[in-house]
């Protein structure tokens, strides 16, 4: 697998993580990005995977900390779980309280 393709992959699982967190814990965008003090525009390009705009480290970090998580390796172990094709109906609240 390329670098340029895992990257797209990485991207990708993180952005379908935080949405599927957010729809979760029933957050707008607007609702998450207020509590990750960033604009709902990061919100909406870090769910939506642009290649050309990416968030920081430290916005991932302030997202994955607002939905509940105790940090970005969580929220990264979250997305790879998601990814995997065993674990496709993954339990939310499950990871959420293993992750804690």
């Amino acid at each position: 697998m390329k670098k340029a393709q895992v990257e797209i992959e990485l991207d990708e699982a993180l952005g379908l993580a935080v949405k599927r967190l957010r729809q979760h814990k029933g957050m707008t965008q607007t609702a998450l990005a207020e509590r990750a003090q960033v604009s709902q525009p990061w919100v909406s390009l870090t769910e939506n995977a642009q290649r050309n705009k990416r968030p920081s480290l430290g916005i991932l970090q302030r997202i994955a900390l607002s939905l509940g998580l105790s940090g970005l390796s969580h929220l990264i172990s979250f997305a790879e779980e998601m990814t995997s094709i065993s674990s496709t109906l993954i339990d939310v609240e499950e990871f959420i309280s293993k992750a804690k």
